[in-house]
């Protein structure tokens, strides 16, 4: 499964593309988001419907990108068929393509102030953020909103825990000596 990390470093191959020109509706790539297990690719058209991607990768999605000199070069393709392809112009020299591809991802489309929205509500919970946007007490308060569940199944909603999977889990309450089905 694709947990917080994961997701992270796709969001990063994506970072690279802030400012190129999204080819097929014209908009400039602005931001990327990253919270959880999910990637916002947030867009500006110009006016207040900004518009957001969101994509969820699932239990083995990818993000990969790759460039091609000219518009009218090679359009091989993977292999596998992919989810969700988009092609990016350079604002400099409209010869250059850049192509994100995702592969076993949820791809669907929300308002950027959506987008913003979750990510301003989770990122301090994000088990991926940074040391100065996490906050240990908002961590403590989340486990305290349901003291009657089990620590693993608290740990695992992602309403409370953007980014915790399995994995994390596991590593998590071992290092902690604790028991999972602690309530």
């Amino acid at each position: 499964m694709v947990e917080g990390p994961g997701a992270t470093r796709n969001a990063n191959k994506a970072r690279r593309l802030v400012g190129f020109i999204n080819q097929s509706n014209g908009q400039v790539l602005t931001q990327v988001l990253s919270v959880g297990k999910e990637v916002f690719l947030v867009f500006d058209n110009d006016d207040d419907n900004n518009l957001a991607i969101r994509l969820h990768f699932g239990m083995n999605g990818s993000l990969g990108s790759h460039k091609r000199q000219s518009i009218w070069g090679n359009t091989d393709k993977v292999d596998d068929t992919p989810t969700y392809e988009m092609q990016f112009l350079t604002t400099e020299a409209y010869t250059q393509i850049e192509t994100i591809i995702c592969y076993s991802t949820a791809v669907s489309h929300l308002t950027a102030t959506v987008a913003r929205s979750k990510y301003e509500r989770l990122c301090c919970l994000d088990v991926c953020a940074p040391e100065e946007q996490f906050d240990s007490q908002k961590v403590l308060q989340a486990l305290r909103s349901r003291p009657t569940a089990m620590l693993a199944d608290v740990l695992l909603d992602q309403n409370r825990f953007p980014g915790v999977g399995n994995i994390i889990k596991v590593e998590g309450l071992h290092r902690a000596k604790l028991h999972p089905d602690l309530a």
